[in-house]
């Protein structure tokens, strides 16, 4: 047997080596170490669970609105629901929309035959330019508006039924602070032409020429000095046509919608056509005036996103 006699080797395991544990120290497993740890750790906030507020269809909310001795429907998101008139034809609210509607409506109409017979009818003539029905002086309009001060910044949108789309307008109209949109259906409107619809063609141009001013020239001088001239073009052509006192429905933050075959809203060629194929099954409802199937195409207004697609 051979044996070496050369220097002793150096241990590995050192008893003086100060990385190894201090001896007659307790045993703990690693696993035990970590759950008195977890367990010492001072209780924090739980995370929030992400609550989701389910959508009211405009359907369903015009329907609780018709049911409402109000007239009115807040579902959670906010979206205030106003219904249209109520009741037989000789009952207040048509009563009452008697007396609104007729004299501006005669006086309107009017107006214009008396312009076509003439032949002085302008283009600018067939533009609409705003209603002239006084709906302050009106009954719902005059709910809305206590309601709206009674629930302060809890409304956020409205979609609105025939009359209660007009009462609708015309508080927004009244009230600019009012950032939220509507959604209207069936709303009596006359802008033959379309002018409103045409009117936010025309801003979105505009829009869409600062955009490409931006990204294309950036902040030199050259592109806003082209963009200004651009938009002092269009700015003569629509005083030139009248388009200059048009204001759009986007513009106003509210979108109409109608269907093939309401009589009220023919007039209107602003307004988003739908078809109604069972329209005939809603007599009794108003027919073609009836809200029931194009107004469940909608619900919610985060992204202005139908229903069914």
């Amino acid at each position: 047997m051979v044996k070496f006699y050369g220097p002793k080797r150096r241990q590995r395991f050192d008893e003086e080596a100060d990385w190894l544990p201090q001896k007659n120290r307790p045993f703990t497993m690693k696993r035990l170490q970590r759950e008195e740890a977890t367990e010492s750790l001072p209780e924090g906030p739980t995370p929030e669970t992400t609550k989701t507020t389910k959508k009211t269809s405009d359907s369903e909310g015009l329907s609780q609105a018709y049911r409402a001795d109000s007239g009115f429907y807040r579902d959670p998101a906010g979206t205030l629901h106003v219904s249209g008139t109520r009741g037989g034809f000789l009952g207040p609210d048509w009563t009452e929309n008697y007396k609104t509607y007729g004299p501006g409506l005669i006086e309107k109409l009017g107006d214009m035959f008396g312009k076509l017979e003439s032949g002085k009818v302008g283009f600018s003539d067939w533009l609409n330019t705003g209603q002239s029905f006084p709906m302050e002086d009106t009954n719902q309009y005059k709910a809305l508006d206590k309601y709206m001060v009674d629930n302060p910044g809890e409304v956020k949108n409205f979609a609105a039924h025939s009359r209660g789309a007009l009462v609708v307008e015309k508080w927004m109209e009244n009230h600019p602070e009012f950032t939220g949109h509507a959604r209207f259906y069936g709303k009596p409107h006359i802008d033959v032409l379309g002018s409103e619809k045409f009117k936010d063609f025309l801003n979105k141009a505009r829009q869409d020429r600062h955009e490409s001013y931006s990204t294309f020239w950036g902040p030199s001088w050259l592109g806003k000095a082209g963009e200004a001239i651009e938009n002092k073009e269009q700015d003569f052509a629509e005083w030139m046509t009248g388009f200059d006192k048009v204001k759009g429905v986007e513009e106003k933050h509210q979108q109409r919608i109608t269907n093939n075959m309401d009589l009220l809203t023919v007039l209107d060629g602003s307004a988003k056509v739908y078809e109604d194929p069972t329209w005939m099954n809603h007599l009794k409802q108003g027919g073609g005036h009836y809200y029931g199937n194009t107004s469940a195409l909608f619900a919610g207004f985060d992204e202005e996103k139908k229903v069914n697609t």
